[in-house]
């Protein structure tokens, strides 16, 4: 039995998953997946992860995060809902009125 060592971007998918919903900033993702990040998204995009690249301007530097959304058959609401937001509350309500209806 082969020792097989985790390519490039299976280390990169368990960073993105150990962290899904969350933020990866690019130097971890280099740190993962090496000098051809780039490439090694491409594979988990095209193998059906959603993976978004986002961008800020701090202090004059660009940083640069990614997060992953979902996994192939996955989908994602366009618009999520806080857990806790005036918007869930009212919704709470709403289905709290409605399941006394259904009795």
């Amino acid at each position: 039995m082969a020792n097989t060592k985790p390519t490039r971007t299976d280390r990169l998918l368990a960073l993105l998953l150990s962290r899904k919903g969350g933020r990866v900033s690019l130097p971890e993702v280099q740190s993962a997946a090496g000098a051809q990040h780039g490439a090694r998204l491409r594979e988990l995009k095209d193998r059906g992860y959603m993976i978004e690249n986002s961008m800020e301007r701090v202090n004059g530097d660009v940083h640069s995060w990614y997060t992953l959304r979902a996994g192939p058959g996955e989908t994602v609401p366009m618009f999520p809902i806080p857990e806790r937001s005036p918007l869930s509350d009212d919704i709470s309500r709403f289905e709290a009125a409605r399941m006394r209806r259904c009795r």
